[in-house]
């Protein structure tokens, strides 16, 4: 624990490992990629549209809230996708060893 960063350089770290973390979500979620220009889309046409500030402010952070679901619901996803399989290799290593010997 000694060596761990803290202060500025723990945000500078933060940023750059979300940063790639966006990066992959961009690469190989699809998902991600449609909402993202969606949400560009809208943010752009927002600034068009003659709203006041504050339904401004919560068109933005509505958009932002897709984003944020988006990348949550992929790594749900994923999750479950890895767990299914190991339970399903588990239940199998399982039944063959439980198969009688001849």
């Amino acid at each position: 624990m000694a060596n761990t960063p803290t202060g500025v350089t723990r945000i500078i770290k933060a940023a750059g490992y979300s940063w790639k973390g966006l990066c992959a979500a961009w690469r190989y979620e699809a998902a991600f990629r449609q909402e993202c220009i969606l949400v560009l889309s809208a943010l752009i046409i927002s600034f068009w549209l003659d709203v006041n500030s504050v339904t401004r402010v919560l068109l933005i952070g509505s958009a932002m809230m897709v984003i944020i679901v988006e990348i949550i619901n992929s790594q749900l996803k994923q999750l479950l996708t890895e767990l299914v399989q190991n339970i399903t290799n588990y239940q199998a290593e399982q039944k063959i060893s439980v198969q009688p010997q001849c």
